[in-house]
């Protein structure tokens, strides 16, 4: 067990998940501060209820260790940081006593398991590629970095989830999943569910024009 400075957010991050948080709170900028002196990592969780700004949130367990890459000064006291997801982990319980949240969690990630195979996974890709084309049709956003993969199908599974357009509470179902046969059937009927929704609204429209 280990003892974590946390930020929680209304997103989720994955491992291996590159992302940039904006930081303006007294609270946060203090554990920036705290994590760049000491090379410690924070902790990510999703906010079951509640506001990022301000506390009195209510936090979902699972969530990811994370590490600062870069810090940048943005004006009026903002700092912009480079993060990357490392590990999951599990709260055991939340601290007092700090001016910042902080937690004792326990790193825990799924097994692999025989059941799931590379080929299996690999499925998945095309699935993503194509929810991104129609996202892209729909609303001219067009994803901007390309599917990262790995051989290693923990992290592969990640990668495709990341890049997925899958809602918060959907994302934190997947980094919470206790096996990784649990988390893959999570993703395929989340991704097919996605792409069958998506596609409708591109018939509904085409029919309409």
């Amino acid at each position: 067990m280990i003892t974590l400075p946390m930020f929680p957010l209304s997103s989720v991050i994955f491992p291996e998940s590159l992302f940039t948080l904006r930081v303006f709170e007294p609270r946060y900028l203090e554990l920036v501060r705290e994590c760049v002196m000491t090379g410690q990592g924070f902790g990510v969780c999703l906010i079951a209820k509640g506001h990022e700004v301000g506390g009195g949130d209510e936090r979902y367990e699972f969530g990811t260790v994370s590490e600062i890459l870069q810090v940048a000064e943005m004006g009026s006291g903002q700092l912009a940081i480079s993060c990357v997801g490392r590990k999951r982990f599990r709260v055991s319980r939340w601290l007092e006593g700090s001016p910042y949240p902080k937690a004792a969690v326990e790193i825990e990630e799924v097994i692999e398991s025989e059941l799931i195979t590379q080929e299996q996974v690999e499925k998945l890709r095309p699935i993503v590629l194509k929810i991104a084309d129609s996202v892209f049709e729909l609303s001219g956003i067009k994803q901007s970095k390309a599917i990262p993969s790995s051989v290693n199908l923990i992290e592969e599974i990640y990668h495709l989830a990341e890049h997925s357009y899958l809602g918060a509470y959907d994302r934190y179902k997947v980094l919470s999943s206790e096996t990784l046969e649990e988390r893959f059937n999570l993703l395929s009927e989340l991704l097919h569910d996605l792409d069958e929704m998506y596609t409708s609204e591109l018939k509904l429209r085409n029919q309409t024009d």
